[in-house]
């Protein structure tokens, strides 16, 4: 009889620690599983921009100024307001917001504008699909590159409306000085000359404040890999930015 009573104690006891073991291993499993899907994203996600800042370096502003007292003036495009290729006016105000790649270019240029406009298309392809980039191409022949004619110069390069404008103006003076002083850009005419205008083979890089973040040659083979690499730093930089805000 007593052997008989500590059997079944013995087996009560062991059931015992049976359900304690098998209630430990569930609430194990749910305490990690609920650990996973809650704690482990939201702590990426608060990590996350610190992350992207430690692999992101900041562009440097070109052409800003330092006044005798020592104070910087940072340097903006100008006031512009230009006709493209749709007849729509363009401003510097549609600039801003936005990163904007620029370069210039003439329609009946014999000489790089070709290479310059091709590789804009290509930019084009690659980020088409971003809302905040946007292309321009500012003529230096405003007196034959009219709307109708940059209109079938687009067609041409396949330009996607409101995506790439190509910008011109009834007044030389007042564009090239936007060219000039706001880029900083060379345009030298010589209606004598083999290329008539002579202008940067550059893309200017442009960051949402009308500051001039870069500027890439792009009759070099590694321009066009160089203008994206540049693109997506400026991007990373206003990332880090909007995460502080």
């Amino acid at each position: 009889m007593y052997l008989l009573m500590e059997s079944s104690s013995t087996r009560t006891q062991t059931a015992a620690e049976n359900n304690k073991e098998k209630a430990t291993r569930i609430f194990n499993f749910r305490f990690w599983s609920v650990f996973f899907i809650l704690v482990v994203p939201s702590t990426i996600l608060l990590l996350s921009p610190f992350f992207c800042k430690q692999h992101c370096k900041k562009l440097p502003v070109y052409f800003n100024e330092v006044t005798e007292k020592g104070d910087t003036i940072e340097h903006h495009i100008p006031h512009f307001a230009f006709e493209n290729q749709a007849g729509q006016v363009i401003t510097h105000d549609s600039m801003r917001g936005n990163i904007t790649v620029v370069d210039f270019f003439f329609t009946t240029c014999p000489g790089i504008c070709k290479t310059l406009s091709s590789e804009m298309q290509q930019l084009q392809e690659k980020v088409k699909d971003i809302k905040d980039i946007k292309l321009i191409s500012f003529t230096v022949d405003p007196q034959v590159d009219s709307v109708p004619v940059l209109a079938d110069y687009a067609k041409l390069y396949k330009a996607i409306p409101n995506k790439w404008h190509f910008l011109t103006s009834r007044n030389d003076s007042v564009l090239y000085d936007v060219i000039k002083k706001g880029f900083k850009a060379p345009v030298y005419v010589d209606p004598k000359g083999v290329e008539k205008v002579t202008h940067s083979p550059m893309f200017y890089l442009v960051d949402k404040d009308l500051r001039i973040r870069a500027f890439v040659d792009m009759t070099q083979d590694t321009g066009r890999k160089k203008i994206l690499e540049l693109i997506d730093v400026l991007r990373c930089e206003y990332r880090n930015t909007n995460a502080k805000n």
